[in-house]
């Protein structure tokens, strides 16, 4: 079980978390300049550093500051040394390329895998150089049959890396995997990776990307909450209300809309007038966020009753299925990314932490 950091913003909930992961004996970190602000970096390679010799951390690069996307050697080469800086101590366990397909907008299979191969000769040298100790592919199309830079790629990354001579150090390769999106159990490409001795990594564990629309694999929250529409008019009442906030709320309708919210409400200046619209605000705010939990609970219910996923989850009924779809990913890929936000979504995976003896 490993820790993604994709959305992970350095806030006091999402620092315990990482801590308690790493407690557990989580040896894997998944990370990439573009998740987050240069501070929110920094913040995570500051918790990171105690737990260095015992976690593998791995980054990822090709999407610019500005957007936009390249895989020039230049670029590459100072992201590799940025990265080494400031998450890991001076050095990546592992680099890899990031969504390499978005070449495919302007050039064709073979121009983008003379690109990406050009890529890794910058991979190689630094894993001469002692930068970083391994490189691969981190790729949302890489599990999927028959397409440009699909499942069949794997020989040519293979094949690019041993050209260059760095055959051996083609480590790593990342992919969605879930209950949902299962193409990499299709035509013995997982088997494929494992004869080439590349490490399988899974990640959106949680989160499949359906032709509905994103769902969320999780249990739905416990309890008895107050409702967004009751917070909200609370807000709208107080005579320091956060109008901004009242003004765009009807546009903030996914996790990554709240993320931002979240930050916006946090650093707001402190005005003493508004200490009780502020803490409205938050509880607005987790409100949604439950809300979206609650909705996403009810697909999840109804995938996990289907035949195709009934009968293939690990785990026993009354479990929770964080945990019974981590565990069946798990009987096929060595490692899966987990984005935790508190110390009891951890917990949960409690079980799943600790070395699985992969690379």
């Amino acid at each position: 079980m490993g820790f993604g950091t994709y959305r992970w913003s350095g806030a006091p909930d999402h620092v315990a978390a990482l801590r308690r992961a790493l407690d557990l004996g989580c040896s894997l970190v998944d990370t990439a300049p573009n998740y987050a602000p240069a501070e929110v970096r920094s913040r995570l390679g500051q918790v990171l550093a105690p737990h260095r010799s015992q976690v593998r951390i791995v980054s990822k690069g090709g999407y610019l500051p500005g957007g936009g996307y390249s895989l020039d050697a230049p670029f590459l080469r100072s992201l590799i040394h940025s990265e080494a800086r400031t998450v890991g101590r001076g050095h990546l366990d592992a680099f890899l390329v990031h969504n390499p397909e978005h070449l495919l907008r302007d050039h064709d299979e073979g121009e983008a895998l003379d690109r990406i191969g050009a890529a890794f000769a910058v991979c190689a040298e630094q894993v001469a150089a002692g930068t970083i100790g391994s490189f691969g592919v981190s790729s949302n199309v890489l599990a999927t049959p028959a397409v440009p830079l699909g499942q069949h790629t794997v020989d040519d990354y293979a094949r690019l890396a041993t050209e260059l001579g760095a055959g051996p150090a083609l480590r790593y390769v990342q992919f969605p995997h879930n209950l949902v999106e299962r193409q990499a159990l299709e035509n013995a490409f997982l088997d494929r990776c494992r004869a080439l001795g590349v490490t399988t990594v899974g990640n959106r564990p949680l989160s499949p990307r359906t032709p509905d629309g994103p769902m969320r694999i999780a249990d739905p929250p416990e309890g008895v909450h107050r409702a967004s529409t009751e917070l909200l008019a609370e807000l709208v009442a107080r005579p320091a209300g956060l109008g901004w906030l009242v003004q765009h709320w009807d546009e903030v309708a996914s996790p990554d809309a709240l993320d931002y919210v979240e930050g916006l409400v946090d650093r707001a200046p402190r005005d003493p007038g508004a200490v009780g619209s502020r803490r409205t605000a938050r509880d607005l705010i987790a409100a949604r966020r439950r809300e979206l939990r609650e909705a996403a609970s009810a697909r999840t219910r109804e995938l996990v009753g289907s035949p195709g996923v009934r009968d293939t989850l690990a785990g026993e009924a009354g479990q929770p299925v964080t945990l019974r779809a981590c565990q069946t990913y798990l009987r096929d890929l060595d490692h899966v990314l987990v984005g935790f936000r508190r110390v009891a979504d951890v917990d949960q995976l409690a079980a799943l932490f600790g070395d699985s003896g992969a690379p």
